[in-house]
């Protein structure tokens, strides 16, 4: 007997991956190569390199999250680490980063919310979600995924964004509960937006005295991040040492580091921006460019469809594209203004806002390389190692 999971929040309406419950429940690893369930443009014949990978869902008590399992499989696992993403995203745009966790030996769960466009109520899914995924872990309940009795007892917290900005206030309630993780680790966290019930200085104001010096907490952040600025984030980190929780050195700065850049790429309502929403862009501009310059209809027709989770360190050739195209927007508006010898006022806009558009597209494009080159294997690098020496040889800065 097949039972698919209920709810707006189904993976497989992200086009990430499918899950299936049968009898007795058990979660399943689905071998899920079906196409992504909305088709994908191509610029020039040239499409973006993807990968098929194999996710394993599962669902507790009305809620649905990610796992994924070392090599050798879920009793090789010697620690845990739950993950909290970001705003509007989900884990599947995290892969490359949960992945490397569990290579490395570390069960990982990614509990996966419903989202909800209204903050307080998104947050209070995602609370609600980490919260009984890791008292299902403590307590090592979850049905139909035993771990062995050494990984219930090393469980760590990954967050990001929005997730990051909730960690505090996790690991504070966990604490409370005498629960504690043993390490904590926050990348690019956005604590601005963060609703007042989940405020991170309030939770680390209240923070159980007896477990003060239970929790490691390491810090990640892009100098370049517009979400989750520099400044917050030191100010986490001297909120978190004043109050003597203990903090992993080293912080991990990157000077050109943009807010995505610890993620393999951005998700925008369910699609891959790199291989699903720049390439329509690419496409539909590039038609739109015959039709000003040749003034004639050109069909537009997406061709191909992509697989679950793209390859997104291939993916700088096509911003290049889009900087290309709106450059030659520019070209063509700026020779538009000065025909026929007269100034035309809304060409010569045109022009302008295609010109900035293109200076300010040279500029994320070196951040991109920075993101690609820099960031991204860094990052994951250090997270590895973080949680590596946390959970599994209980090296801290305790």
């Amino acid at each position: 007997m097949r039972l698919q999971s209920p709810g707006p929040w189904q993976l497989q309406q992200r086009c990430a991956a499918q899950y299936v419950l049968r009898a007795g429940w058990r979660p399943q690893v689905v071998h899920h190569v079906k196409p992504m369930c909305k088709p994908t443009a191509q610029f020039g014949g040239i499409r973006a390199a993807t990968k098929t990978v194999e996710l394993d869902t599962m669902y507790s008590g009305g809620r649905e999250a990610i796992w994924l399992a070392p090599q050798g499989g879920l009793q090789a696992a010697r620690g845990v680490v739950l993950f909290m993403h970001g705003f509007a995203q989900g884990p599947e745009a995290y892969y490359e980063n949960l992945r490397g966790l569990a290579d490395a030996g570390l069960l990982v769960v990614a509990p996966a919310p419903p989202f909800k466009p209204c903050r307080t109520e998104l947050q209070g899914f995602m609370v609600e979600y980490a919260a009984h995924f890791h008292s299902k872990l403590v307590n090592n309940s979850l049905d139909g995924l035993v771990l062995p009795s050494e990984a219930a007892k090393n469980i760590g917290l990954l967050s990001h964004s929005i997730g990051a900005g909730l960690a505090t206030y996790m690991a504070q309630q966990a604490a409370k509960e005498h629960t504690p993780f043993k390490a904590v680790m926050y990348m690019a966290p956005q604590t601005q937006l963060v609703v007042e019930a989940y405020l991170p200085a309030t939770a680390i104001t209240e923070w159980p005295q007896q477990y003060l010096h239970s929790t490691d907490f390491a810090l990640q952040y892009g100098g370049q991040d517009l979400l989750a600025p520099p400044c917050p984030c030191e100010e986490l980190k001297e909120q978190l040492s004043a109050k003597g929780l203990p903090l992993q050195l080293p912080v991990k700065i990157f000077p050109w580091g943009t807010h995505v850049g610890f993620q393999d790429q951005l998700v925008i309502g369910g699609l891959q921006v790199v291989s699903d929403i720049l390439p329509m862009i690419n496409h539909a501009l590039a038609a739109l460019l015959w039709i000003v310059s040749k003034e004639q209809p050109q069909a537009l027709t997406p061709k191909g469809k992509t697989v679950k989770i793209p390859s997104a360190e291939d993916s700088w050739w096509q911003y290049s594209i889009l900087l290309t195209l709106v450059t030659a927007f520019g070209v063509l508006f700026f020779s538009k203004a000065f025909q026929d010898g007269e100034v035309h006022r809304w060409w010569l806009v045109g022009a302008v806002g295609a010109g900035c558009t293109a200076l300010f597209g040279v500029y994320n494009l070196a951040l991109l390389n920075y993101v690609i080159t820099v960031q991204r294997p860094e990052s994951r690098e250090v997270a590895k190692t973080f949680f590596t020496e946390t959970l599994l040889t209980n090296k801290s800065a305790r």
